[in-house]
């Protein structure tokens, strides 16, 4: 799912959202991030965690459903970190 469209969808429904990028550890970082393909839900904090972990987490199984080699790809990738 794009970022973009998810913020339209916020947007509409009056919901400003600050957009977080995936935390990474200190050491192998960059590694890791190279390893998230590009597309891949970021968690939105809107003040509501309820509601917020519930859309990442719906905008996430929708992405891994569409994209289930890229995500096979990155879990690989993670676990040779």
């Amino acid at each position: 799912m794009d970022a973009d469209i998810v913020r339209g969808v916020l947007l509409q429904a009056g919901v400003v959202a600050t957009f977080i990028p995936h935390p990474l550890p200190a050491e192998g970082g960059a590694k890791l991030a190279e390893s998230i393909p590009d597309g891949y839900p970021i968690f939105i904090s809107t003040g509501n965690a309820e509601l917020d972990n519930l859309t990442y987490k719906a905008a996430k199984a929708a992405w891994i459903e569409e994209h289930a080699q890229d995500y096979q790809k990155m879990l690989n990738s993670a676990a040779q970190q």
